[in-house]
């Protein structure tokens, strides 16, 4: 994680940056996937779908601009889940982690920013 800070930083100082895209996805099925992080660039709001099919728990954490968790949770499923859910935080770099480890079956978490 701190490798991802200093390469934001370095980033916003740097005229030429790549583009990040306008959403992070961690998709997958829980017995075959690990750890996702992945980063984006959103303002001040950012919109979180959830989906999961399968039984167990998933960790979820969304991250905003100033390193703050601003979404957190351990999503317990028998079924399935199919949510949107609204975030609000600081602009900057937001980091979206996905942590299936204790879930079985499929699952795709999106984050928007607009």
């Amino acid at each position: 994680m701190w490798i991802c800070r200093g390469l934001a930083a370095a980033c916003l100082l740097m005229s030429a940056c790549i583009e990040l895209p306008a959403s992070a996805e961690a998709s997958g099925s829980g017995v075959t996937t690990g750890l996702q992080i992945q980063s984006v660039h959103c303002g001040a709001g950012a919109t979180l779908d959830r989906y999961l099919a399968g039984s167990g728990s998933a960790v979820i954490a969304v991250l905003d601009g100033d390193h703050r968790t601003v979404y957190s949770d351990e999503s317990g499923v028998t079924g399935e889940v199919n949510d949107t859910r609204d975030v609000a935080g600081n602009p900057g770099l937001w980091m979206l982690s996905v942590n299936p480890a204790g879930f079985a079956g499929q699952f795709k978490i999106t984050l928007q920013c607009p």
